[in-house]
């Protein structure tokens, strides 16, 4: 028998409480782990600010959900080799956090942005008016919190 790892079990809540690391270690971790080997853990941190000159949102492919990039007037997704007829705002929202230990950048991808801002992508760029540039401010608003991620 295989014992089942405890950190995707129970609620949401329950997981922001196991397997909590620092910063450092996580990091550390990382580094030295140079596959793309899935890990699990939490950890406290702050965001300090958004990572400037990178774009909030993307346009993504509805086949594969990875981004297509806009070419005259069509879009076209490299990972599919087509212009998809189907496209999706998503968020990408990069952000520098730090703890007492240490600074990283994480990036925050469209169902955790959601659930983070309780707001959609698409919501967000219809306020903005065709300012899609602009980064919204409930997204500016994440600086100064303190999170478990």
């Amino acid at each position: 028998m295989m014992e089942i790892d405890k950190s995707t079990q129970g609620t949401l809540e329950d997981q922001m409480f196991y397997r909590r690391i620092t910063l450092k270690e996580l990091t550390g971790i990382r580094h030295d782990n140079p596959t793309d080997e899935d890990f699990v853990f939490t950890t406290i941190a702050t965001i300090d600010r958004l990572q400037e000159n990178i774009q909030w949102w993307y346009m993504s492919c509805d086949v594969c959900n990875k981004t297509a990039t806009k070419e005259s007037h069509n879009y076209y997704c490299k990972n599919c080799d087509t212009y998809p007829e189907g496209l999706t705002p998503r968020y990408r929202i990069r952000l520098q956090i730090s703890d007492r230990t240490a600074t990283t950048s994480c990036t925050l991808f469209d169902e955790e942005a959601e659930r983070m801002l309780n707001t959609s992508v698409s919501f967000l760029l219809d306020s903005l008016d065709g300012k899609s540039e602009e980064v919204p401010k409930i997204i500016q608003e994440l600086c100064g919190q303190r999170l478990i991620f």
